[in-house]
Parts: structure tokens; C-alpha cells; sequence
């Protein structure tokens, strides 16, 4: 057998970072041992041996190169995360030195200019010159940006602009430049995949199942596209990486709703070696797997017939791309159903159709725990590994560890700064000067266009990696209400509400709890799991929570107990009230991928078109018709 040295290994296969000897024999010349067994044993059944050796040749070869990119991947991954390592032993150092590299390359900017970015040599003078900024604060320079003006906010070239939605659906077009882009979807990116690689939880072993919005949905006046940033990097992948999704890119570009699930469904039922499934929202993944059952004929049909529904709103294009990976599949239909008669409520659950998914990447944090809690009954009990705080502004944290919605802060990313919650001073602090335990209001500085940004964000610290804080999300600074000074926040009802579930042994599917100030009180609108539930267990549930409430907000006792505020009142929904909501709010311009359901308002619009089963007060229970 012909033997080769180190450099010659490297030459033939690519593979920089093999070390083991066997491994490295095994690799260059398994193929052949392959050809020589192959042909030896195709020469006996008699076979032709030159089909043999190109179609093992062909197989060596894809084998080669899965270990070459894998390779490559551990090498990059182990690489970029040593770096990032480095770095947050001594997170000051790295943040100033950001901070004066991104003033230096904008001080000429007219933005720049107006603040005094090339005298600002300290962190005094840079908070001094700059107030915190709004989104509005900054939109007369963006506008500008958008018309095709340069050296405006930043001297790069804005590459892309994110978008995203408040309520009203207009839109914020957040500027985003190559630099930003590489750091993001390079680095922090391959950090995070590499360290769920190290996880060790099988998330690579098969393909992946990943949810993202339309990469673009437009151009500004310049010609610069604008839409979401997750669409815009599967967009973007390698072929040999797209490979690995079970959905092209194709179908997050359908319009309507229910039959891009239909197709996203459809293409995820024919690949049972699905190992991870990934969507930054959990409530996407929830309503994914209710429309699994919802949509389980329609889905039969197209595996027997091998094609999908003819009557879904589908371009040519993408319908050519689903039907080419599908073929007539009766056997499998009859498998299903046969899990479907097994199933406790005859229903169809991604669980019977991906037996070898490992783990499920989303947020965790805020009030993504409520749909994250639904999901084990559709697929099971399964590792969790949370995005990290992301939005279409910044992507602030990776998460390094397992089942935990915190992550490490992007210090080489972003210039971050902090101030204290439920304080009225104006001490803005460091990263490496937070507190465990503590919450905070988010800042940053980036490399596209955002200076002292106020996202409007709290975020708790729940511990260092070295000098750098790891963070969670907890709610948006807007989830606050005050009817009468008790300041009750979102996270307060979130915990209420969940441990008063524990407690009753209830659940809820969807809950809003409004601060009616001309009323003076609270009203929960509530959709339980359960829909036979008693007066007296509804009425239990009130009073728990009402409970709850006093044990995590003094403030929120004092009123009730001095009667400025009256007791909480209770709203029973029906079913699909998560839904109808979410479909009320794409309706007004929201895209989906970015639809956040806050727990907390003083808004009655967001219930105002749900269906009410029940209204309970403290004084009677009545049927509402």
C-alpha cells in the first residue's frame, strides 16, 4: 500500500488540523482498499468493475470532503472561540480600544463632525458629547443614507438594511455595514455553532430545519436591499452548508402564511435524519407543530401523490424546487398514521415524523418561556439552546452553554454601557463594572451607525465569563405599567402567572394582562390548555395569581391593600387566541419572524378581536355571549 507524509496529506485532502496517524492512513488509502474489496468481490458476482470503482470513488470523495469541511469547521470554530476567550479575560481593554477604533473611523462623517469625534479621547468626554440615542434621534441621517448620501452616520457603504416593526407597521430600516455583517454572521456565528458543536448534543449529525424571514423585501431609494438579517444569512450560505438544510431559502419567500408552513412541514416530514430545528421564536415552532396536525390530510395527499397541493399560493419557481425533492411516499403516509392512532389525542406531532432531532436552538428569555414550555409535548424532551440576544440592531450576545437563555457579551462587536433599573441617576457603567444579579437598561455602539443606542431593552447579569458579563433578556423596557405608582413589570406577571400553573396544576396557551387605568384594575385574558374548567377552578387561578402578584411587587400590595387598585379580574378565551393575534398584527405590517406578544399592556387592541368564553369578577361568573 502506498504510504504519504504530512505535507502530502495536506496537499491531497485539505485537511489542516488531522493529527492521528491511523486517521490519516485511513483516509488517503481506505479508498484503496475500497476499490481493490469492490472489484475482488463484484468480479465474483460478476459485475462490471469499472461502474463499481466510480461509484465507490464517488462515495470516498463526498466522504473526504464531509471530513474536510468538518474538519475545518473544528479548526475555525476552536480558532475564533480561543480569540473571543482571550479577549473577555480583559473586556475593558477590548471595549475602549473598540470604541476608539470606531470613532476614529467615522470622525469625518457629518455625524462625526457634529460630535466631535476626533477630540473625544475618553469615555468622560465621548457620553459628555453624545446623549443617548432613539431610533427617531438618528432617522434625519439615516433618510439620507437611504437616498443615497454617503458619510453620513458611518464612512462604509451601508450593505443592508435590517428591518423591523413596532405595532403601527412602519417601518425602522436599521443600517447595517460589511464590517458589521462579517463579525456577525463569521464570528459570533461560528463561535456559536462551534459551541454547540461542544455541547455535544448531536446537533450536526444529520440535517437542520431552520426558520427564517425573506432576506429581501425590497430596496431603499439607493438601490440597497432591505429585510430581515437571519434570511439574509441562510441567503447567503455556502452550497455545501445549504446542503444541510432540509428547506432552501426558496420557501421563506412565500407570502402567504399558511402554505409556507404547509411547504416548510411537507419538506421536514420526508427528512426523518433531522437532527436540530432552529427558529429565533419558539411561538413559530409552536404554531408549526399545531399546523402539523391542522394540515395533516392536506400533507397526506401531497406525499401519495408526490407533489404539493396544487391549490396553495406558491410561485412557479419555489414550487419547482419543493416538488423536485418529493416522490409519491404511501409507505410513509401509513406510518403516520399509524402514530396518529398510538397518539393520546389522535394527533399528528413533528415527534412521529423526526425520531432523531437532538436539540432545538431558540430564545428562551422574557416571554418566550411561555411557548418554549408548550413545545416537549410536540417534540419531546429535548436540549435547548438559546440564540442569544439578537435583534435586528445588534447581535449582543453567544451563548455558550446548554438549556440557558444567557449568553457572553460581543465585546468585539459592540461598545456596550449600562444603567441600573428602578433608579433615576444617570450613572452610566462599563461592562466589566455590572453586578451579578442586577438588571439593567442595554447601550451600544456599533460599526454601523449606532451611537449610545437606547434599544429600550432590560437585561439581567448572571455571571462572568472572565471579566465579561453573561446576560439574559428579560423585557422590553416598555413592559412596564403603572396605573397608580405600583410599577408592575412584565417579568413580575410572567412569574406569577407560571407559578401559579405549578401550584394549580394549570397551563395556560396564552395570556394578556391589561392595565385598565380607567377601571383602576388588572384584567387577565387567559386561554387554558384545558377547556372544562370549573367556576371554582377558574376563580382558584384568579386569586393565586392575585397572590403571585403581591409576593414579587410591594408596590403592587400597598395599592391593593390601601384599595387604590381593585382586584384582579379574570377573561377566559377561546382557542387559537396566540394565533389570532399574531395574524392581526402580520396583517398591519409586522413581519412574522419579528412578532413578539407582550404579556403586559394597557392596550386593549391586542385582545379586542379574540373570541371570549368567560368573564369572572370578583363578584359573580357569567357566560359572555
Amino acid at each position: 500500500m502506498k504510504r504519504y507524509n504530512r505535507t502530502q496529506i495536506s496537499k491531497k485532502t485539505g485537511i489542516k488540523d488531522v493529527t492521528n496517524e491511523f486517521l490519516l492512513d485511513l483516509i488517503l488509502n481506505f479508498k484503496y482498499c475500497l476499490i481493490f474489496t469492490t472489484i475482488s468481490i463484484r468480479a465474483i458476482l460478476g459485475l462490471p468493475s469499472l461502474f463499481i470503482r466510480e461509484k465507490f470513488l464517488k462515495t470516498i470523495e463526498l466522504t473526504i470532503r464531509k471530513i474536510k469541511m468538518e474538519s475545518d469547521f473544528a479548526a475555525g470554530g476552536e480558532k475564533s472561540l480561543g480569540k473571543f476567550n482571550a479577549k473577555t479575560k480583559n473586556c475593558r481593554h477590548y471595549q475602549l480600544k473598540l470604541l476608539a477604533k470606531i470613532l476614529k473611523d467615522n470622525q469625518a462623517t457629518e455625524f462625526g463632525k457634529a460630535h466631535n469625534f476626533s477630540r473625544i479621547s475618553t469615555i468622560e468626554e465621548y457620553r459628555s458629547n453624545i446623549a443617548l440615542q432613539s431610533y427617531d434621534d438618528l432617522m434625519p441621517y439615516i433618510e439620507r443614507h437611504l437616498q443615497g448620501e454617503s458619510n453620513v452616520l458611518v464612512s462604509d457603504k451601508v450593505a443592508f438594511y435590517a428591518t423591523t416593526s413596532g405595532t403601527t407597521g412602519k417601518p425602522k430600516y436599521i443600517p447595517t455595514t460589511a464590517q458589521t455583517i462579517k463579525c456577525s454572521n463569521e464570528v459570533s456565528a461560528r463561535i456559536w455553532s462551534y459551541s454547540l458543536y461542544k455541547n455535544k448534543v448531536g446537533a450536526f449529525d444529520g440535517k437542520m430545519v431552520v426558520i427564517v424571514s425573506s432576506a429581501q423585501e425590497g430596496f431603499v431609494p439607493d438601490g440597497t436591499p432591505f429585510g430581515s438579517t437571519s434570511g439574509q444569512y441562510v441567503k447567503n450560505l455556502n452550497e455545501s452548508l445549504q446542503q444541510r438544510y432540509v428547506v432552501p431559502y426558496e420557501v421563506f419567500e412565500i407570502k402567504d402564511y399558511s402554505a409556507r408552513y404547509h411547504a416548510i412541514l411537507l419538506l421536514g416530514i420526508i427528512e426523518p435524519n433531522t437532527t436540530m430545528l432552529s427558529s429565533a421564536n419558539p411561538s413559530t415552532l409552536l404554531i408549526l407543530a399545531k399546523k402539523c396536525n391542522e394540515f395533516k390530510q392536506r400533507l397526506f395527499n401531497d406525499l401519495i401523490n408526490g407533489y404539493i397541493d396544487l391549490s396553495l399560493d406558491i410561485p412557479i419557481h419555489t414550487r419547482n424546487i419543493i416538488n423536485s425533492k418529493l416522490k409519491p411516499s404511501p409507505l410513509l403516509v401509513k406510518r403516520l398514521e399509524e402514530c396518529i392512532e398510538q397518539d393520546p389525542e389522535k394527533y399528528l406531532r413533528p415527534i412521529h415524523f423526526w425520531p432523531n432531532l437532538n436539540v432545538i436552538t431558540c430564545w428562551q428569555g422574557g416571554n418566550c418561556g411561555l411557548y418554549v414550555s408548550q413545545l416537549p409535548s410536540w417534540y419531546g424532551n429535548l436540549p435547548l439552546k438559546d440564540l442569544g440576544y439578537l435583534a435586528s440592531e445588534i447581535r449582543g450576545t453567544i451563548p455558550l452553554d446548554i438549556n440557558s437563555s444567557d449568553g457572553v457579551l460581543t465585546i468585539d462587536e459592540n461598545f456596550f454601557e449600562f444603567k441600573e433599573v428602578n433608579t433615576n441617576d444617570q450613572v452610566f457603567l462599563l461592562a466589566d463594572e455590572l453586578e451579578i444579579g442586577k438588571q439593567y437598561y442595554i447601550y451600544f455602539t456599533n460599526n454601523s451607525g449606532l451611537y449610545r443606542y437606547d434599544i429600550n431593552d432590560i437585561v439581567e447579569v448572571t455571571g462572568f465569563h472572565g471579566t465579561t458579563p453573561k446576560i439574559k433578556f428579560i423585557q422590553k423596557g416598555k413592559g412596564v405599567t403603572n396605573i397608580t405608582g405600583e410599577k408592575l413589570y412584565e417579568n413580575q406577571v410572567i412569574e406569577a402567572i407560571k407559578e401559579a400553573e405549578r401550584k394549580l396544576d394549570l397551563k395556560t396557551a396564552f395570556y394578556y394582562l391589561m392595565a385598565s387605568v380607567k377601571e383602576s384594575k388588572y384584567i387577565l385574558y387567559c386561554e387554558f390548555l384545558s377547556d372544562n374548567l370549573s367556576s371554582s377552578m377558574l376563580k382558584n387561578f384568579v386569586e393565586e395569581v392575585e397572590c403571585q402578584l403581591r409576593k414579587v411587587n410591594i408596590e403592587y400590595t400597598a395599592k391593593r391593600d390601601s384599595m387604590r387598585l381593585g382586584m384582579l379580574e379574570l377573561v377566559v378565551l377561546g382557542e387559537r387566541s396566540f394565533e389570532r393575534t399574531k395574524e392581526y398584527y402580520v396583517s398591519k405590517g409586522v413581519r412574522e419572524g419579528q412578532f413578539k406578544h407582550s404579556v403586559l399592556g394597557i392596550d386593549e387592541s391586542p385582545v379586542s378581536m379574540l373570541k371570549v368564553v368567560r368573564n369572572l369578577s370578583p363578584e359573580e361568573i357569567c357566560e359572555v355571549i
